[in-house]
C-alpha cells in the first residue's frame, strides 16, 4: 500500500513538474527582437511554436538558406546590424546543409503565419550536386517539429505531401532511428481512421517532442544570451537603410582586407585556405550538375507557396567567379545551373533575383563562395526592396 501511494505521490508531482514548465516555457518565449531573428541556431530551427511566433509578428519575413546566413554576421554588413530598428523584421532559417527540402517542410509547417505573406530562399549554387542534398546534412538539419506541422498542413496537396515523404524517407534509411518516427508519424498523420489507443499516442509523442523542442530553445538562448525583448539605444556608425553609405564603407573595407589576392576574397581567408591549394595544385574540380535532384525540391518548394499563397523571392547566389576559374569549373557548366533554377523560379510565377553577373565584382566575397562586405549589401537591399514592392 506505502508503495503505491509514494507512486501516486510521484506520479503526481512529476504532472505538477511538466505543467510547471510548460507554463514557464510557454511564457518567456521571447517575440521577435532582431538578434533573434538572425541567430543561427538549430534549436531555434527544430522549434515549430517558437517560429510561428516569429512570424506572427506584423513585419516578419522568412529568409531561408544555409551557410550564407551565418558568414558576415557582426561584420556591419550583415542582417544583424543593418535593419536595426528597421520597418521589416529578418526571421531566419538555415545553416550549413539546409537546402530546398528543409525550406519546403519548413514554409510548409506555418499555414496560418505565412499564408499571403512575402518568403525569401537565398539558393546556393554548390546545392547542385548530383543528388542533392545529402542524407547526412538533411538527417543534421531534420526538424520533427516541423514535419508533424507540415503532414497536419491542409492546404499542402496529398501529392506534394507524398513527394516529400518519399525523399525524407528514402534520405534517412540509414539512419534507423529517425526513419523510424518519420514512418510512424506519416502513419499517424496521413493514415486511415485511428484507434483511440493510436490517438492517445499520436498526442502524447506529438506534445512532447512540441515541449521537449521549446525547451531546447529556451535554453539555449539562456546560453547564448539572447535578450527576450528588442534591444535598442545601440549607436550605429552608419543608419542601417543608408544604403549609398553602405556601399561606399564596404568599398573601403574591401580595398583593405580583400584587394590583396587573385580571387576576390578576404586576404586573411586566402592565406590560410586557398593560398597553398593554389600554389599546390591540389585544387579539386566541382562535380555540380544542372539536372540535380536539388530542382525537383526547389519546385516542390514553390509548389508548396503556391498552394498557401505565399509570395516567394528566389536569390540565386553567384559562384566566385575567380575561384571557380581556378577550379576548372567553366563558366558555362555555371550558367546551366543559373539558367536552370531562373527557369524553375518563372515556371511557378516566384520572383527571382539573379545575381550572377556578380561573380567578378569585387569585394563581394568572403571566400571561395560566401557573399561578402559588397555582396551582403547587394542582397540585404535587393530583399529590403523586395519586401516593400506592391504584391503581383
Amino acid at each position: 500500500m506505502k508503495s503505491i501511494k509514494a507512486f501516486l505521490a510521484a506520479l503526481v508531482l512529476f504532472g505538477v513538474t511538466v505543467v510547471c514548465m510548460h507554463v514557464y516555457v510557454n511564457t518567456h518565449l521571447p517575440s521577435y527582437n532582431l538578434r533573434y531573428g538572425t541567430w543561427v541556431e538549430q534549436a531555434k530551427f527544430n522549434s515549430n511554436e517558437g517560429l510561428r511566433k516569429l512570424m506572427q509578428e506584423k513585419d516578419s519575413l522568412l529568409i531561408l538558406g544555409s551557410s550564407e546566413l551565418k558568414h558576415g554576421q557582426k561584420s556591419g554588413f550583415h542582417a544583424d546590424t543593418i535593419f536595426q530598428d528597421a520597418d521589416m523584421k529578418p526571421v531566419f532559417v538555415g545553416q550549413a546543409g539546409y537546402q530546398s527540402l528543409i525550406a519546403a517542410i519548413t514554409a510548409g509547417s506555418m499555414p496560418e503565419e505565412l499564408s499571403g505573406k512575402k518568403v525569401v530562399l537565398l539558393v546556393s549554387p554548390q546545392w547542385y550536386k548530383k543528388k542533392g542534398v545529402t542524407a547526412s546534412a538533411f538527417g543534421n538539419s531534420f526538424s520533427e517539429s516541423n514535419f508533424i506541422s507540415f503532414l497536419k498542413n491542409p492546404y499542402i496537396s496529398d501529392k506534394t505531401k507524398q513527394y516529400v515523404i518519399k525523399r525524407v524517407k528514402k534520405l534517412t534509411k540509414n539512419q534507423e532511428l529517425m526513419h523510424q518516427r518519420i514512418i510512424q508519424d506519416v502513419d499517424w498523420y496521413m493514415g486511415e481512421k485511428l484507434t483511440a489507443d493510436q490517438i492517445l499516442r499520436k498526442d502524447l509523442h506529438t506534445g512532447l517532442i512540441r515541449e521537449k523542442s521549446k525547451t531546447r530553445l529556451l535554453a539555449k538562448m539562456t546560453l547564448a544570451g539572447i535578450p527576450g525583448q528588442e534591444e535598442t539605444g545601440k549607436e550605429l556608425s552608419i543608419d542601417p537603410l543608408e544604403w549609398g553609405k553602405l556601399w561606399a564603407k564596404a568599398e573601403k573595407k574591401g580595398e583593405k582586407y580583400a584587394g590583396h589576392n587573385p580571387y576576390g576574397m578576404y586576404d586573411a581567408v586566402y592565406k590560410k585556405k586557398y593560398q597553398s591549394l593554389a600554389e599546390e595544385g591540389q585544387i579539386r574540380k566541382p562535380d555540380y550538375k544542372a539536372d540535380s535532384a536539388e530542382a525537383k525540391d526547389l519546385t516542390c518548394f514553390l509548389k508548396i507557396c503556391k498552394q498557401q499563397k505565399i509570395q516567394p523571392l528566389v536569390v540565386m547566389l553567384p559562384f566566385n567567379g575567380c575561384w571557380y576559374d581556378e577550379t576548372g569549373y567553366d563558366s558555362t557548366k555555371r550558367q546551366a545551373i543559373y539558367d536552370k533554377t531562373k527557369a524553375v523560379a518563372e515556371k511557378y510565377g516566384a520572383s527571382y533575383l539573379d545575381l550572377s553577373d556578380e561573380e567578378y565584382a569585387p569585394y563581394s566575397f568572403e571566400d571561395g563562395s560566401h557573399p561578402g562586405l559588397k555582396g551582403l549589401v547587394n542582397i540585404n537591399e535587393k530583399i529590403y526592396e523586395f519586401y516593400h514592392e506592391s504584391e503581383k
